[in-house]
């Protein structure tokens, strides 16, 4: 398995521990998705389309977030009021305390899982960003030492997690 691909599933995997939601529960899916099809099949047209997915996935939540946190700012700015369940639901956050934003830790770790993806499918396809792929091997192969095994027993206990409570 390729550095930048554990750091992917590492990224998404980080993402959805953050808060528990629908959006969460995708980035855990797609944390699973790229640790076994990248791990069973190599780099195919799965592992491009699945690529292409968490981009798309991850800019698609980027600017869904950002949307709501300007309506919310204009409509609801001096107001009191908590998110709506719909809202918590799917996972969209508010900014409640400056001291710990969790709103800008989630959209700074999509964007850098959705920058992951992208730099990996231009890897797969014309063999750039070899600079950071000498980088990210050697990264993985420390995290290896622990064992992948671990992450993936983590996400399965936390999809057990995600189903006990809905």
């Amino acid at each position: 398995m390729r550095g930048g691909l554990f750091l992917l599933s590492l990224l998404l995997f980080t993402a959805a521990v953050l808060k528990c939601s629908l959006i969460s529960l995708g980035n855990l899916l797609a944390s699973l998705l790229v640790l076994f099809v990248f791990l069973e099949t190599g780099c195919h047209s799965s592992g491009r389309a699945l690529l292409w997915s968490i981009v798309t996935f991850s800019l698609l939540v980027i600017l869904s977030q950002l949307t709501f946190l300007f309506a919310w700012a204009i409509w609801c700015g001096r107001c009191s009021l908590h998110e709506p369940l719909w809202a918590e639901f799917i996972g969209f956050m508010i900014v409640e305390t400056w001291r710990s934003p969790t709103v800008i830790y989630v959209l700074i770790l999509q964007l850098l899982a959705a920058f992951t993806a992208f730099t990996e499918l231009h890897e797969i396809r014309l063999g750039l960003f070899t600079w950071a792929a000498s980088f990210l091997r050697s990264f993985a192969a420390a995290i290896e030492l622990i064992g992948w095994y671990r992450l993936t027993i983590s996400c399965i206990y936390l999809t057990r997690h995600y189903l006990l409570q809905i």
